[in-house]
Order: C-alpha cells, then sequence, then structure tokens
C-alpha cells in the first residue's frame, strides 16, 4: 500500500471461530479514503472449490469520516499495538492495517486486554464501510451455499 500524504488506507481481515464447513467464514475489507472499497467473502475453510464472493463499492464520506474518528478516539496511531504469546483458540481473529500520511500500523489478532478494548470501536466502522446491501446479499449467498452443502 502506497498511500498518498492524506489519503487512509485499510486493510481489516475476519474470520471466524473453529466451526465445521459449511459453518466457516471469513472476509477482508480493503480500500482506500480516495476511491472504490473491496470485500471478500470465503465461505467455508480456504480450500479448493471453496465459494469466493468479491464485492466493489465506493467509500461513503460520512463512514470513511466515522472510521477516521474512530483511529483517533483509540489511539490507533499513538498505541504499541504489540501481540500477546498466549494465542486463543476456537474464537474469532482479526487484524487491521492502516497507513496514512507515511504512517503505518498493524494491529495483530492477539492483543493485551488494553489493546484488546478498542478494537470493537475500529471494526465497527470498517465493518460500516461496507453498503448494508452489500452485507445483505454475503449472507443470503452464504445461507444458500450452507443449504447446499447439506446444512440447513
Amino acid at each position: 500500500m502506497k498511500p498518498a500524504s492524506t489519503e487512509l488506507q485499510f486493510e481489516y481481515h475476519w474470520r471466524a471461530g473453529s466451526m465445521p464447513p459449511p459453518h466457516h467464514y471469513a472476509y477482508s475489507i480493503t480500500g482506500s479514503s480516495a476511491g472504490r472499497c473491496r470485500i471478500v467473502f470465503v465461505a467455508g475453510y480456504a480450500m479448493e472449490n471453496t465459494p469466493t464472493w468479491i464485492e466493489e463499492f465506493d467509500i461513503d464520506p460520512d463512514a470513511c469520516a466515522a472510521l477516521q474518528q474512530a483511529l483517533t478516539e483509540s489511539r490507533a496511531w499513538q498505541r504499541d499495538w504489540t501481540e500477546v504469546e498466549s494465542h486463543a483458540v476456537g474464537g474469532s481473529l482479526r487484524n487491521f492495517v492502516f497507513e496514512e500520511g507515511g504512517r503505518r500500523i498493524e494491529i495483530p489478532a492477539q492483543l493485551g486486554a488494553d489493546d484488546r478494548q478498542v478494537i470493537p470501536m475500529l471494526e465497527n466502522a470498517v465493518e460500516a464501510l461496507v453498503p448494508e446491501a452489500i452485507w445483505q446479499t454475503l449472507r443470503a449467498r452464504h445461507q444458500e451455499y450452507k443449504k447446499t452443502a447439506g446444512d440447513d
């Protein structure tokens, strides 16, 4: 990612906790405050023949401003974001990368309690960038995939 001086670029990766296929899923949201964004949704585990759906969308200026506010309120640019040694087993995982004006932060999936408490604010702000109609489409596709894979 090579952002312009005032452009915010971001990557957000989320993966469901341990569960049997076809319930498992993961998604990534990437984009820039200056243009198009993308969500890549992987149904099941990332293996051969696993459905992957990609949706692109224009960033909403208000949602982008809310993400900027979340970064400021969480003090994201000032934190060390140190990954802890012990790893959670079975739960969902998420990690982020943000770049702006020559600054870069990588937020790992496993964090200490102080850092972990601000993650929902950042997570909600990034997920809110994706229009609700796209979330509905992806959820419906995943539900249909689960049905065709033999699980209602």
